[in-house]
């Protein structure tokens, strides 16, 4: 059983579980294979995430977004379609 807090990361994780887990037959198939609840232990690495956002990657996401609101890139003309 995988537990988790309801985080934007996991909208996918959750249905991906529980289908894999669809056919078996313990206790912990299908829809008992996934539990959502309040994250108590993770709160250094979101500091650790909060932290380098300000101090370091900031300046990438001003600085990539302006580029792009100047229309000197654009991510679509970068993947292969």
């Amino acid at each position: 059983m995988i537990r988790a807090d309801l985080g934007v990361e996991y909208a996918l994780m959750a249905p991906s579980q529980i289908f894999f887990r669809e056919n078996h037959e313990d206790i912990r198939a299908g829809v008992l294979s996934w539990r959502y609840g309040p994250s108590t232990t993770n709160q250094r690495i979101e500091a650790w995430w909060s932290l380098l956002r300000k101090v370091k990657s900031q300046y990438w996401i001003e600085l990539f977004s302006e580029i792009e609101n100047n229309g000197e890139w654009n991510y679509y003309d970068c993947i292969d379609r």
